[in-house]
């Protein structure tokens, strides 16, 4: 069900699908329990976010070395 209420976000907010870092599974659930403990979204929405920026940081970081070895090509 929590994989479902993540893909659900990611795709209601037009994001990429992605999973949870592997390092940060026990956080995912924590925000879960979090999330259903206080009948808000927020707890998830923030954890989500973060795994968001954290893929976006290192895409970006992936396409400056890249751009590096074609330069010094």
């Amino acid at each position: 069900m929590a994989r479902l209420v993540m893909n659900y976000i990611q795709h209601y907010h037009q994001l990429p699908l992605r999973g949870v870092y592997i390092d940060h599974r026990l956080a995912y659930f924590t925000s879960l329990e979090r999330s259903w403990r206080q009948q808000t979204t927020v707890p998830i929405v923030h954890f989500m976010h973060s795994q968001l920026s954290r893929l976006l940081a290192e895409g970006l970081a992936q396409s400056a070395d890249e751009q590096d070895l074609a330069g010094s090509s």
